[in-house]
């Protein structure tokens, strides 16, 4: 499969020169963005809480060129965080990369590419809150698809593979060894879509995946073998029901298959929700929900099962003012061990368009984490207040 990526992903670069020849100009855009946050929690604790000004810069250039024989794009970004007075939790991350697609006669194929350096946030579920330095990883990924459609069918298939590389960490205070190359894994994915339209408001799928996941280290060098296989089978309908109501909703089962014997199996509920909906002109609102099996760290426990399920809504109170809002609850079931974790997150904002390009926001973010069982975190309640300018190009 890894052979076929290459393969893919090469055919299309190689054709990009004649692509290019038949295209439109090419057109760029992209994004600036400045602000500063007060955030009165930044280890994501219950005790001994610290607080900091957190001063941000955001900023993207996207290129993009056309023809009818298919697309070319690429894309640059990078998303600075200093803190006034605790510079070791600093993030200097950036993002690249570049997608191709080819048009056919009933359908396309396209691959691209990316590389992303990331800073954990503290708050991820599963990220070292006592390290002197937030966890710094690489992610580098490339993919390949087609789509295929003989009238009311369309046939999808996806392909990607991908490789995270965390870096290792010290206890803040102590000094000892945080480990964390435990965490760098290969994870390879592969999916297969037919989707079969109902009418024009509305079409029906069925996918079929299997991913797969290979850990760098085991046992002695890591506490477990991580190493597992997924398989799953959902279906779903994908509608624009009326001119306001638009989304999908996908549902079915997961197994998970683990190489260490230690763990068991794990089979669950899949699901993935997203519906936009403008009950009036100027108001959008989007619903969100899911349920997935993600990856885990802590000793005996193999995987968490993640359950989310969000609101957020938009109302355009003039040509120039947006106020927005939102709120989630997530439920973290961690298997193998007693512990079970309620994030609740909630946050409302002010946004006033200076011009055309040109937005100001003011905005204030809550997140609060409780924790049940044996094995509970300390939990934390976490405050921000945030301003900023963006500008787009």
């Amino acid at each position: 499969m890894k052979t076929f990526l290459l393969t893919t992903a090469a055919a299309v670069v190689l054709l990009t020169p004649a692509l290019a020849c038949a295209a439109d100009a090419p057109k760029i855009s992209g994004t600036i963005a400045v602000g500063a946050n007060a955030n009165d929690n930044i280890f994501a604790t219950n005790f001994g809480k610290v607080s900091d000004t957190v001063f941000t810069l955001n900023g993207g250039l996207n290129l993009a060129r056309h023809s009818e024989a298919g697309d070319l794009s690429a894309y640059a970004r990078i998303d600075l965080a200093h803190y006034a007075d605790h510079s070791d939790e600093n993030a200097d991350d950036y993002s690249v990369g570049a997608d191709g697609a080819l048009n056919l006669a009933s359908g396309k194929i396209s691959a691209g590419a990316s590389h992303v350096l990331t800073t954990e946030s503290r708050k991820v579920r599963v990220a070292r809150r006592d390290t002197v330095k937030r966890t710094e990883y690489v992610v580098d990924e490339a993919h390949a698809a087609f789509v295929a459609s003989v009238e009311a069918v369309r046939l999808t298939g996806k392909l990607s593979y991908s490789s995270s590389d965390y870096d290792n960490g010290r206890v803040r205070g102590t000094g000892a060894f945080a480990l964390q190359d435990d965490r760098d894994r290969t994870t390879l994915i592969q999916s297969l879509r037919a989707d079969f339209k109902a009418d024009q408001a509305m079409s029906f799928f069925v996918k079929a995946q299997h991913t797969g996941v290979d850990y760098d280290l085991a046992p002695p060098a890591a506490r477990h073998n991580r190493d597992s296989d997924t398989a799953s089978v959902t279906g779903g309908v994908t509608f624009n029901a009326t001119a306001d109501l638009t989304g999908e909703i996908e549902a079915g089962w997961s197994k998970r298959t683990f190489d260490d014997t230690a763990f068991a199996d794990v089979s669950d509920l899949a699901l993935s929700a997203n519906l936009d909906w403008t009950p009036a002109k100027g108001t959008d609102v989007t619903f969100n929900a899911s349920r997935s099996l993600e990856e885990e760290v802590l000793t005996g426990s193999s995987i968490y099962v993640a359950t989310v399920i969000g609101i957020e809504i938009t109302h355009h109170v003039s040509d120039r003012w947006a106020l927005g809002g939102y709120v989630s609850r997530e439920w973290d079931d961690h298997k193998g061990i007693d512990r079970k974790d309620d994030v609740t997150a909630f946050g409302a904002s002010a946004a006033f368009q200076v011009s055309d390009r040109v937005e100001a926001k003011l905005a204030y973010d809550f997140t609060t984490e409780d924790s049940s069982g044996a094995r509970r975190s300390p939990g934390y309640d976490n405050g921000v207040v945030s301003v900023g300018l963006k500008a787009n190009f």
